[in-house]
Formats: structure tokens, sequence, C-alpha cells
């Protein structure tokens, strides 16, 4: 019985360990599929860093379209500054300078039309079109800027008033007055929408519509800044 017992116990003893077993066939396997393994590994690794390369190169295109904007508007306000328009002896030489600001701005466009920037490079070139005399070209340009527009955009007004300005330039002034009326729903605006519309109804020939648009800004309440205008322009018209 002392044998048998003795040979049970060597049995046992040398019978693989059930975890150490499994631990030595995961060895087995993890180095005969090392390679594969170290290679989803990198796989991974690389599509991480993927995605941080890719962010940060957005980040940096981003960085140097609005760079390149900044730049654009420096050039806009040296280009239109009030000083320089109104003491300038020379026309042609503002122009030249129009000219110059405007292919900037249009460069950037056409290199990033997607960009939010482009859509606001689009409103400085819509205003050198239209002082360049470009007419059709700025009521685009515009109208480029207002199609993502929303109604709490804070320059929504000055795009609109320059279509209807560029609209005036072409001596289209039906569709001038048309797009000042719209000004009209911008509420804190709506005085210089019925100066403009008086204006436009003046160049028309039309006195009476003028001078209405001239009383409803006298008789706003509480007083529109443009009241001594208007009063003036009634007592014109009358």
């Amino acid at each position: 019985m002392a044998g048998k017992k003795k040979k049970k116990d060597e049995e046992e003893l040398l019978a693989p360990d059930a975890f150490l077993e499994n631990a030595q066939k995961g060895e087995a396997w993890f180095e005969k599929h090392f390679k594969a393994i170290l290679g989803a590994a990198v796989l991974v690794l690389a599509g991480i860093w993927g995605v941080q390369l890719m962010g940060a190169r957005t980040e940096a295109a981003a960085a140097r379209i609005t760079t390149q904007l900044n730049e654009a508007v420096d050039a806009y306000q040296e280009a239109t500054g009030l000083q320089k328009v109104l003491t300038s002896t020379s026309p042609e030489s503002l122009k030249r300078d129009y000219q110059k600001v405007y292919d900037q701005l249009a460069e950037l466009r056409q290199a990033h039309p997607e960009a939010g920037a482009a859509r606001m490079a689009a409103l400085y070139q819509a205003d050198l079109a239209r002082r360049l005399e470009k007419y059709d070209e700025a009521v685009s340009l515009y109208d480029v800027y207002l199609s993502k527009a929303g109604p709490n955009d804070s320059l929504r007004f000055f795009a609109l008033e320059g279509a209807g300005y560029a609209l005036e330039g072409a001596n289209k002034l039906d569709e001038a007055l048309a797009r000042f009326k719209t000004l009209e729903s911008e509420g804190f605006y709506k005085d210089y929408a019925l100066k403009h519309e008086a204006r436009v109804l003046e160049a028309k020939g039309d006195d009476a519509g003028a001078a209405a648009a001239y009383k409803s800004i006298v008789d706003m309440e509480p007083a529109s800044a443009l009241k001594s205008f208007a009063e003036g322009r009634l007592k014109a018209l009358q």
C-alpha cells in the first residue's frame, strides 16, 4: 500500500498545473504570433498619432488662414482709411491700392473656399469691388456673405446696405430700393433704412414718397439720431 501511495504522490507532483499549463500555452501562442501582435499595435498607435497629427495640421492650417485674413484686413484698412481717401490727390492711385487688396482677398478665397475666413473676406472684397465700380460683382460678393448670415449677425446690416449702395451705383434704383427696404426689418437700423429709401426715391423723382419716408424718421419714438437730417430734407422738399 505504501508503494502505491508513493507512486500516486509522485504522479500528482509530476502532473502539470492547469494555470501553469495555460500560461505555457499562452506564451507559446504569443511567441508564434508576436509579429502579428506587434504589427497590430503599431497600426493602432499609428492611427492615434495620425488623428493627432491631422488635428494639429487642421489647427495649423486654420491659424495660417486667419493670419492671411488679418493681413488682408490690415491692408484693406490702410487702403480705405478716411484720412487717406480725403487727402489723396490721385483717384487712380487709390484705385490701384484698392485693386491690390481686392486681389489679395480674392486669392485667399480661391485658396480656401470652404473656410469661414473666405466668407468674411468676401465682405471686404465686396466693398472694394463697389469702390472700384464693379457694381454687379460687389452685389454678388455681398450675397456670398449674406447667404450664411443669421438674423443676429452683427455685420448683416452692412452687407445689406453695401448691396443697396452697389445697386444704386449701377443706377438700378428699383433694385436698390428693394434692398434698402429689407433693412427695415433689422430693427435698430430702421431709421437708416428709411433714409436710404428716401434718398433713392428722391433720385427717382418721387418727392412725395421721399417726404413720407423722412417724416417716418421724424416721428420715430424714441427720437432717431437722424431726426434733424430728416427735418432738413423735409423742408427742402416742400
